[in-house]
């Protein structure tokens, strides 16, 4: 009996490429799997405030509940429904826009002020929200409606290009916690230590939401350099002192 090498049936999908495949790559699985994904981040930016609070201020006599709140439970609440549903809301109605009404592809520069116009009114709402706290004087309003939107624009900048909002959070939560730092330490030196890393924070978070930002300030410092270092020479080249060739920075 001869062999005969050609298969007998036709061969068949392998079982992962036609069940388990199918699944993975539908929509619904993959937003599952998102959310999933997002709030164990989340958790994990939690536990991690949760530790440095305790670091930080686990001496500190003040209500255990009411600095476990200002510093780790308020920065999760309000960077979800801030960066999480108004922003990323915002956002959705800006898709539906450019998909139904524009019905084009947009350039980078349009996207890039969609995005800057999508972060700005939630920090404009996040500092609005702020002055329900209660305050001493129209100053104290007014200095934390500003800093808060300091705050804002950066945490927005940070969730928005990482895509996730537990960098915000984490951001969101030092903040908090340098301020408490603020409060409870009488130390000079703490206190300005705090200070200026509450300052600091804010200015890391924007940078490091925006890099093209970064990019754009190096360049500029390279040129500038470029122009002083290459002045000399241009003024003795105009006055035929010395003929030599422009040096320029890499």
């Amino acid at each position: 009996m001869e062999y005969n090498p050609e298969p007998i049936m036709p061969p068949a999908r392998p079982f992962m490429e036609r069940y388990v495949g199918s699944v993975i790559h539908h929509p619904v699985s993959q937003f599952v799997t998102a959310t999933v994904v997002e709030l164990v981040k989340i958790v994990a930016a939690k536990m991690f405030l949760e530790i440095l609070l305790e670091r930080a201020l686990g001496q500190a006599k003040m209500p255990v509940k009411a600095v476990w709140t200002i510093a780790v439970a308020a920065p999760v609440i309000e960077e979800i429904i801030f960066r999480g549903v108004l922003q990323r809301g915002v956002g959705l109605v800006q898709k539906g826009w450019n998909h139904f009404v524009t019905q084009r592809e947009l350039s980078q520069e349009e996207l890039a002020v969609q995005r800057t116009w999508r972060i700005q009114i939630t920090a404009i709402v996040f500092a609005a929200a702020h002055l329900m706290n209660p305050h001493s004087s129209t100053a104290a309003k007014l200095t934390q409606f500003t800093w808060c939107y300091v705050g804002g624009v950066a945490y927005g900048y940070l969730s928005d290009k990482y895509k996730t909002l537990s960098v915000s959070i984490l951001a969101h939560g030092f903040n908090n916690m340098l301020a408490l730092c603020i409060a409870t330490y009488a130390d000079p030196r703490v206190t300005l230590v705090c200070l200026a890393a509450v300052v600091i924070n804010p200015i890391a978070s924007y940078t490091l939401g925006k890099p093209e930002w970064v990019q754009n300030t190096a360049t500029s410092i390279r040129e500038f350099s470029n122009v002083c270092l290459s002045m000399p020479y241009r003024v003795f080249n105009s006055l035929n002192l010395v003929r030599t060739p422009v040096p320029e920075m890499v």
